[in-house]
């Protein structure tokens, strides 16, 4: 089946996110259950009451056996709203990828709304056809379909959030909940990335609300029962790139501040304001949230007013920046500063902040970092894991040396006490070719 797969109920998937706000035993009539894995869940875990509406007939018979009633058939044929209207009204409705693969979403949405109980809920998932991978590819004369993601070949509508609100407010909803999944041009199935526009378009193209944003989950009321206003939640990845600090123990999102890095090439110093509490701990330091080439030039920790409380030489920065995740330090001679290479989207330092006796504390981090493309990134790897493959031979070919050098000096010792005994004086007689040949070592000694 083309759209088969497990669910990971602690994933940031659309899946993931419409199951958690389901209430056990519910009443829930899902659209477009494929083989069932959320039918399953929804059956098995929550115990709900669940009713389907599948076009392909194979892959309805196995929902049915977590499904209370299976209808198969069209949406777009509108069957279903029939054959249903003795089963109405529903707590929860889904339209999990469902409504872009439709001739008349909006028909469909009408009737299923008019099912909804008072106090129901419908969700929708829908990709977002203005994600920055899209446009990018466009901008390269790229517009091939696939078999899944944004450019499905099975897609008949493609929507923003705009339209989406429009669909979802034409067909008598309101969003009371926005949430997103999110992810990067490189990571998405058409694996694109800024790099390949000029830098002022990247900058525009990527600094836009819905650049990343992968699928827009909806949770909506109707209207005449909502007065409530629409909330947003962001998945995993920012609206921009940024960097990011956390203190206490354990690390949490609600003990970290976040610096946007605004441009490709981001050349800045960066303010963080920190509590009293981050003194005298490691603190994590994020320097990018995409894979990148970093020169870490300086860090002070500042009072408010801008005293110096504790400065780290460069010295100091090669051996205090502990490297934890996704972080590779680069060994330059001709380069005084901190080097290192981000293999990741989560690259991670640990730092110690020394104890001082003030309440609020800023770091200043002077941090230069230029945006990798994850092939340039594996060749730096491969490069750095080989030079340090040759400094392990070189350093065994030095060790070594200085081992045959040892037992060279040795070995000298040897023969010149050898030259200085009384039974090689008693001997000479015998070598004069041997004496004429040791002659300036005794001599020396």
């Amino acid at each position: 089946m083309k759209y088969d797969y497990d669910i990971n109920l602690q994933a940031d998937s659309s899946l993931s996110h419409i199951l958690r706000r389901i209430k056990p035993n519910s009443k829930v009539l899902e659209f477009g259950p494929a083989k069932g894995y959320m039918t399953q869940i929804l059956a098995d875990q929550l115990h709900c009451s669940v009713y389907c509406v599948e076009l392909d007939e194979e892959a309805a018979k196995h929902a049915a056996v977590f499904s209370k009633q299976m209808i198969v058939g069209d949406l777009d044929a509108m069957r279903w709203a029939t054959e249903l209207q003795d089963s109405a009204p529903f707590d929860y409705i889904i339209f999990a990828d469902v409504l872009e693969h439709l001739k008349y979403p909006d028909k469909v949405l009408i009737a299923a709304t008019s099912m909804l109980d008072t106090e129901g809920v419908l969700f929708t998932s829908i990709p977002n056809m203005a994600h920055s991978a899209v446009l990018l590819d466009l901008l390269q004369g790229n517009y091939t379909y696939r078999r899944l993601g944004l450019l499905d070949n099975t897609h008949l509508r493609f929507y923003t959030k705009k339209s989406i609100k429009e669909l979802l407010e034409n067909s008598g909803l309101s969003p009371i909940e926005w949430v997103t999944t999110k992810m990067m041009p490189e990571q998405t199935e058409l694996e694109t990335n800024y790099e390949y526009v000029p830098e002022y378009i990247a900058n525009y193209i990527r600094d836009r609300e819905e650049a990343h944003v992968y699928q827009y989950i909806t949770v909506s009321r109707k209207s005449s029962e909502s007065a409530v206003t629409p909330t947003s939640t962001s998945g995993k990845w920012g609206y921009s790139r940024y960097m990011q600090l956390f203190w206490g123990s354990p690390y949490l999102e609600q003990q970290s501040i976040k610096l946007s890095i605004d441009s490709m090439r981001g050349n800045k110093i960066y303010r963080a304001h920190l509590p009293q509490e981050a003194a005298g701990q490691n603190i994590r330091i994020d320097p990018t949230n995409f894979p990148a080439f970093i020169e870490v030039k300086s860090m002070i920790l500042l009072d408010l007013q801008n005293n110096v409380l504790h400065e780290w030489s460069e010295e100091d920065l090669q051996a205090s920046l502990h490297a934890v995740h996704q972080l590779r330090q680069v060994h330059y001679s001709k380069s005084r500063h901190s080097l290192w290479v981000a293999d990741g989207d989560d690259p991670h330092w640990e730092l110690y902040l020394p104890q001082v006796s003030v309440e609020d504390l800023i770091l200043e981090v002077h941090m230069h970092s230029t945006a990798l493309d994850s092939t340039i990134v594996r060749n730096i790897i491969s490069i750095l894991e080989e030079r340090k493959q040759q400094d392990e031979r070189i350093k065994a070919v030095e060790s070594e040396r200085e081992q045959l050098l040892i037992e060279l000096q040795d070995f000298k010792l040897k023969v010149l006490a050898l030259l200085n005994s009384r039974f090689w004086k008693w001997t000479q007689w015998f070598r004069p070719k041997t004496r004429k040949l040791f002659s300036k070592e005794v001599d020396q000694e």
